[in-house]
């Protein structure tokens, strides 16, 4: 049987959530499921209009939900500051942080660079969630260390992955500012642009599970492909004039919200860390290879130790 989140979400009254790019598409519906069940969630968001817009409709949906049940924290992932100043204020605002859904991203697209002169996939995709999850962990662990918790870390992922180059590499901190080589809007080197940061993203996952693991903190961190869904970030790439028909025929936002519903949620996936620990997730929950690029061990060691060399170039500049 498909797990459904409406019906087979467990309650999660007490447990507080953060979920990136929360104000639309799969993330909005996610925000929306939390706190339909219970959590309290903040819905990380550049926008306050469209942040508070968001929480309006679903509170309009759902008028039994408490009012304070989701609050919007502003977000940029492609600014460092902002980003930091995001960590800081949830770990102000928050005792707790039991599910953290990296959700938010750019989707294939013309080249461009954040201020930093970062490729923009790998600079909002990778390295502002990176940043958040880094200045969150404290927070996390605190969480993870206390009684009967069960705290979750869910990377967004694409089955973009396999359109990454078999040559990718993450060697230097100056790899990452475009890792693809590939500046022009050529529909492949979108797709190429792309998939590297879907890479970097799973590869990521991967390894936060092996460091929690290694220092004996119980947080399961998995990757998940939501799948394709009538998002405007999933239609993305197709004309306009073919949108309308590929909405009849791809996923609702509640179908691909809950591939990462489950992973951050589902009682089955805290009673078997082992099996779902660091893994990529597929619809609905199933646990898939994600190709040899983004399940590369050492590639993802690299990955980390040279983001984390960027990310204290960036931040030292801030």
């Amino acid at each position: 049987m498909v797990w459904k989140p409406v019906q087979d979400m467990p309650d999660l009254t007490g447990r507080v959530a953060l979920v990136t790019g929360g104000n639309k598409g799969i993330g909005l519906t996610t925000v929306e499921q939390l706190a339909n069940h219970g959590a309290k969630v903040y819905m990380g968001a550049r926008s306050e209009g469209k942040a508070n817009e968001a929480i309006r409709q679903i509170q309009s949906a759902n008028p039994s939900l408490d009012g304070k049940a989701i609050t919007w924290i502003p977000l940029d992932l492609a600014s460092p500051a902002s980003v930091v100043a995001a960590a800081e204020k949830v770990s102000s605002a928050a005792s707790r942080l039991d599910i953290l859904i990296n959700n938010a991203g750019v989707t294939a697209g013309p080249f461009a660079k954040t201020a930093d002169g970062i490729d923009t996939n790998m600079g909002v995709n990778h390295i502002g969630h990176f940043i958040l999850v880094d200045r969150l962990l404290p927070l996390l662990i605190k969480t993870a260390s206390q009684a009967n918790t069960d705290v979750r870390v869910v990377t967004v992922s694409s089955m973009a992955v396999s359109q990454a180059p078999a040559t990718t590499r993450f060697d230097t901190p100056e790899s990452l500012y475009n890792p693809s080589g590939l500046e022009d809007n050529a529909i492949m080197s979108m797709m190429k642009r792309y998939g590297i940061s879907k890479v970097a993203n799973t590869l990521f996952a991967s390894e936060l599970q092996r460091k929690m693991d290694s220092e004996g903190v119980p947080i399961i961190s998995m990757s998940v492909h939501p799948g394709a869904v009538a998002t405007d970030g999933g239609m993305g790439l197709f004309p306009v004039f073919v949108k309308p028909l590929l909405k009849l025929v791809m996923a609702t936002t509640l179908q691909g919200a809950t591939t990462q519903l489950f992973a951050a949620t589902a009682v089955e996936v805290g009673k078997e860390k082992a099996k779902y620990g660091g893994k990529y997730l597929v619809p609905y929950g199933k646990i898939k290879y994600p190709g040899a690029l983004a399940a590369n061990e050492k590639l993802a060691g690299e990955l980390w130790e040279s983001t984390n060399g960027l990310v204290g170039k960036l931040l030292s500049k801030a």
